[in-house]
């Protein structure tokens, strides 16, 4: 997932993009890892405000990934 998000190789939809970021968020914490939504630093300690935000940010973009069935314009769009 993040060869295809981060490599340039492969020309991904907005939709596609999406779908494998969310995966790969998913992935990445069910292993005990961080949550790449979150802030990231020496100095950053994320609180429960953005691990929160983090959250509704996912589910937000998973309401849109739903919503289109499919259809990358219509992700663009409801994005």
């Amino acid at each position: 997932l993040r060869k295809d998000l981060f490599s340039g190789q492969k020309d991904l939809s907005n939709l596609d993009f999406i779908v494998d970021a969310l995966e790969l968020r998913k992935a990445l914490i069910a292993e005990g890892e961080a949550d790449p939504f979150l802030p990231i630093g020496n100095q950053i300690s994320p609180s429960d405000t953005d691990v929160a935000a983090a959250q509704k940010v996912a589910d937000i973009l998973q309401d849109c990934v739903d919503y289109t069935d499919g259809d990358s314009s219509v992700f663009t769009n409801e994005l």
